[in-house]
């Protein structure tokens, strides 16, 4: 099975379609793909994956996460943004800078802030579990300028992900056994799209996009 038949099995989306398609939803999906390949493919460790989660929030509410990795060392939620241009802007402003050289700038939330929010929602249900934000920019055209001072929050682009986790791991003790990760991703399914076992290329045994050996 290939890793787009994989992102469709998490998602229900089908990226193919998405990509003919090329609107700011598909831009959308496009870096939740590039993000889950990077993570499916390049990182070790015990772990599965969730996407697209709608978990309840305050006041009735729910918040979407991304990309959700519960690895041995901790819970990591992904906020993924496929944007170009020059990113500027510090973890405690409201709004960051989108800076193009031939074309007027635009601003966009802070998306610390808005991981903030959706880690807020998972403290809800496990207050004690230790929770990172990392936020992705996976658009090749992409340059990022950022002030973060948050100790438990990475902004990075793609092409440097797999290294800003990997020292992220080293750094966190494995705290999470099997069984635990599997309460936790057993708890948390059913607020995704999750859909039915698929088979990991290359090996025999079936598995469930979300159930796989990092």
């Amino acid at each position: 099975m290939s890793i787009e038949d994989v992102y469709k099995q998490l998602t229900g989306v089908d990226i193919r379609e998405q990509k003919e398609i090329w609107d700011a939803r598909g831009k959308g999906y496009y870096g939740e793909f590039l993000v889950l390949r990077e993570l499916y493919f390049s990182l070790r460790g015990n772990g599965k994956f969730l996407m697209n989660l709608n978990v309840p929030a305050v006041n009735s509410k729910t918040t979407e996460i991304d990309l959700l990795l519960i690895h041995e060392t901790g819970m990591y939620v992904f906020e993924i943004k496929h944007y170009k241009g020059t990113i500027y802007g510090s973890s405690s402003d409201e709004h960051w800078t989108q800076y193009f050289r031939t074309a007027p700038n635009s601003k966009f939330n802070n998306p610390i802030l808005q991981n903030r929010y959706h880690i807020a929602a998972l403290k809800m249900m496990f207050p004690d579990l230790p929770i990172y934000s990392c936020v992705v920019f996976t658009n090749n055209e992409c340059d990022i300028r950022i002030n973060n001072n948050e100790p438990y929050v990475d902004v990075c682009t793609l092409n440097r992900m797999q290294s800003v986790l990997c020292r992220r791991f080293s750094k966190n003790p494995s705290i999470f056994s099997t069984e635990k990760i599997d309460e936790v991703f057993v708890r948390l399914m059913q607020y995704s799209p999750i859909k039915d076992s698929v088979r990991l290329c290359g090996e025999k045994k079936a598995f469930t996009p979300g159930l796989n050996r990092l």
